[in-house]
């Protein structure tokens, strides 16, 4: 624009020149030149006006950029600043998900150890009632063994007394015959004669016998010692 300006100023006063040069036109060149000589004075004005406009533009325009360079990289730093985010959110996912593998394989364990548990349980119970079962069963067996061992004991206590009238009332050719039947059989098969060592401590007499062949023969036998 200023350009423009400077070419029409020096248009004008190339033709002043020309016209002032002759004396009969010289009033004529005046009239003539005056108006563009005020348009060359508002062009010039307008611009130096366009001109400071535009050194106005261009520092704002230089402000901006730095303004967009500024923002651009700022805009750089919250990139990386995302790109390690994501990184690190990245990592907290595979922790997370090792994590919950973790407390699958936990949880798995759990349940096995938990119906292990249960069977152990079971068995405990199976055990008890087994238990249970055989105590029933000794405590049966050791009634009806102390009932077969009184029965025994007054089958023998009666034969006993049988055998003394029956030795009382013998003859005289049978007078030591009382003697010979103080063997005694026990309920664990062993008969012991007098004077042996266990004689005296055998309670739980099943039969007496008059000699060891006889007792021998019902099934008993001698003690080891």
């Amino acid at each position: 624009m200023i350009l423009l300006s400077l070419l029409l100023i020096l248009m004008i006063l190339g033709m002043i020149i020309y016209f002032s040069s002759t004396s009969n036109k010289k009033m004529i060149a005046k009239r003539r030149l005056t108006p563009l000589l005020f348009l060359a004075i508002l062009l010039i004005l307008v611009g130096c006006s366009d001109g400071k406009a535009n050194a106005e533009l261009s520092v704002n325009l230089e402000e901006e950029i730095e303004k967009n360079e500024q923002l651009e990289e700022a805009n750089d730093e919250l990139e990386q600043v995302n790109e390690k985010l994501e990184e690190e959110i990245d990592k907290l996912n595979n922790e997370v998900e090792s994590l919950t593998a973790e407390m699958d394989s936990i949880q798995e364990e759990y349940e096995e150890l938990k119906n292990e548990n249960k069977i152990l349980e079971e068995n405990n119970e199976e055990l008890s009632n087994e238990v249970e079962k055989f105590k029933s069963a000794s405590s049966n067996q050791q009634e009806q063994t102390s009932a077969k061992n009184e029965s025994n004991s007054g089958d023998s206590n009666n034969t006993k007394s049988q055998s003394k009238e029956e030795t009382q009332t013998a003859s005289s050719s049978t007078d030591d015959s009382s003697g010979d039947c103080d063997i005694k059989g026990s309920v664990n098969g062993i008969y012991h004669v007098p004077g042996s060592t266990y004689y005296s401590r055998t309670t739980n007499v099943v039969e007496w016998f008059c000699s060891t062949e006889e007792a021998e023969n019902a099934g008993y036998r001698a003690p080891k010692r």
